[in-house]
């Protein structure tokens, strides 16, 4: 993936990998992308891709989760 160098790729990979509940491997390349955003000066960037990386580490996604209709 771009020779692992555009953090936002990699936070999508790590998305694409929690999204299939495979925890342990979206927590690398999350790791990787806010070291690389953070690098770059994108300190939002990093702070968003943080926020990830905690929920992974939680096990849990950042996509909202669709909702039931209220009956």
């Amino acid at each position: 993936i771009s020779a692992y160098t555009n953090a936002a790729y990699l936070d999508t990979l790590g998305t694409a990998l929690s999204e299939a509940n495979r925890w342990a491997e979206a927590i690398g390349p999350t790791e990787k992308a806010v070291a690389l955003a953070a690098a770059s000066g994108q300190e939002k960037l990093a702070s968003q891709i943080q926020n990830h990386l905690q929920l992974y580490r939680a096990k849990l996604t950042h996509q909202p989760q669709p909702q039931e209709n209220a009956r």
